[in-house]
């Protein structure tokens, strides 16, 4: 497989400063390896972004950000009353929805690579081969098996991404969408 020389200006994105300081206001940090917005909610914010796996020394195995405090606290609660090992077990009980879940981590990994280009993995082969791994293999949220669940979060990021993925459908079927947020009213100062 050839890889690009140079695939992306880790520089450059299509985030407008007005944006970083929203989606700063809504993580909590800077989104120092964001590369763009995937999805907006209805009211124009940021809800979920494209994070490069790799910055500097630093491996981001998670491509996929929820910015949205709401859709995090909502997951965070279904994630409490027990839809994460819900979904654990039946990835284990059911056979086809295992084989749904292999699949979606293989395309997980398949998105991160295309986000890495030869200077990208060059410099993750001179960090680790465990780093290496990481990068090149496992699924979503990282996970270094073709099975298991370990972050709703980034498995419903996955799905809202256009990723077929069960258990962020499963997840968005319980958030009782849809919904008017807004709590990002005032990262911006506007009134919504």
């Amino acid at each position: 497989m050839k890889r690009k020389k140079c695939c992306i200006d880790h520089s450059k994105n299509s985030i407008s400063e007005r944006e970083k300081h929203i989606i700063s206001g809504q993580l909590g940090r800077e989104p120092e390896s964001a590369l763009e917005i995937v999805r907006r909610c209805s009211a124009g914010f940021p809800q979920l972004l494209l994070v490069h796996p790799f910055r500097g020394k630093n491996v981001f195995p998670t491509i996929y950000w929820l910015s949205c405090p709401e859709l995090n606290d909502r997951i965070s609660r279904l994630e409490d009353r027990g839809l994460l090992a819900e979904l654990t077990r039946r990835e284990k009980d059911d056979g086809l929805f295992g084989r749904r879940m292999a699949a979606a981590h293989k395309d997980y990994a398949r998105r991160r690579r295309k986000l890495m280009c030869e200077d990208d993995w060059e410099r993750v082969k001179a960090l680790s081969d465990d780093a290496l791994k990481t990068l090149k293999h496992s699924g979503v949220a990282g996970i270094r098996t073709s099975s298991g669940l370990k972050c709703l979060h980034a498995h419903f990021a996955h799905f809202l991404a256009g990723g077929e993925n069960p258990a962020g459908e499963k997840t968005a079927a319980r958030l009782n969408r849809p919904w008017l947020c807004r709590r990002c009213c005032s990262l911006d100062g506007s009134l919504c």
